[in-house]
């Protein structure tokens, strides 16, 4: 399981699951702290639509195409910043045995307010908006996501300790 997170001012980001563990692989290589992962993976599976703005045409529908072009995507997601080179943020999941993953595109402010933004899943033609407060979630500062503890290792696991002090 993998889940890369591009963010508004907040860089790249790439988390891999491998059993238990969470490891963070870019920008840096460390243990990934599992509480707050989970918190992030939460926040995005957690996402809702607010409202459909634009769907594809009846006689236009067609299955969804992970591998979409970026002139196509481009095409269909004009005026609302999805375009993969302009997206606000994405989102791209895999789960085990899936080897192209599903990429969220998130776009430009839906109303005056900024409490929407526009939403697109990429290789659908469906135009949708989200809470933008969703949007802030993944700003998270990567050291945020770092294991804090010294040992990466459950004290049940620990077969012996010596403890040395002073000369």
């Amino acid at each position: 399981v993998k889940v890369e997170i591009q963010r508004p001012g907040g860089g790249f980001v790439q988390i891999l699951r491998n059993g238990n563990e969470w490891r963070l692989q870019q920008p840096l290589v460390a243990r990934a702290d599992k509480v707050r992962v989970n918190a992030l993976l939460d926040t995005v599976f957690g996402l809702r639509v607010t409202s459909f703005v634009r769907d594809p045409s009846p006689e236009g529908v067609r299955a969804p195409s992970p591998a979409a072009s970026p002139v196509e995507t481009a095409a269909r997601a004009d005026g609302f910043g999805l375009a993969p080179d302009q997206a606000v943020a994405r989102i791209r999941v895999w789960s085990i045995g899936d080897d192209v993953g599903q990429e969220l595109l998130i776009g430009t402010p839906a109303n005056p307010a900024g409490s929407e933004v526009y939403a697109q899943r990429r290789g659908e033609e469906t135009i949708f908006t989200l809470d933008a407060r969703a949007l802030a979630a993944l700003a998270v500062d990567v050291n945020a996501l770092r294991d804090r503890f010294v040992f990466g290792m459950a004290p049940e696991d620990v077969c012996g300790l010596r403890l040395l002090r002073g000369d």
